[in-house]
């Protein structure tokens, strides 16, 4: 038995990068936030669930609105990336007909904002 929390071993012993993302999108924010660090270093391999897991922690440390709404590019940002990897963790293609890499799974990422507060 590992002395790491349950979802961190299962991030660690999942089969493939579906089953990472299936992790990924259970996982709690506070947990994600306390254990951000091992979360992203699990991804390193899977650059949509590092993606997911730099966007989720900026969510959670962005200053709110005054009705307490993310700011709009990053709420937009963030709900287009977790209905991508929702579709991705239940089998969607990662390639269109013609072989060209359907965003975020199979494509090169820009680098996210700093999370450096």
């Amino acid at each position: 038995m590992s002395d790491r929390l349950p979802i961190i071993d299962q991030l660690h012993n999942a089969d493939d990068d579906r089953g990472r993302a299936d992790v990924l999108l259970r996982c709690p924010d506070a947990t994600l936030l306390k254990y951000g660090e091992v979360f992203l270093r699990a991804c390193r391999q899977f650059p949509a669930g590092e993606l997911f897991v730099q966007e989720r922690i900026l969510a959670m440390r962005a200053v709110r609105s005054a009705a307490g709404g993310l700011p709009g590019a990053l709420a937009l940002e963030l709900e287009t990336l977790r209905a991508e990897l929702t579709a991705y963790a239940a089998g969607a293609p990662v390639v269109r007909d013609k072989g060209a890499p359907l965003w975020p799974l199979d494509a090169p990422q820009p680098a996210p904002p700093s999370l450096d507060i």
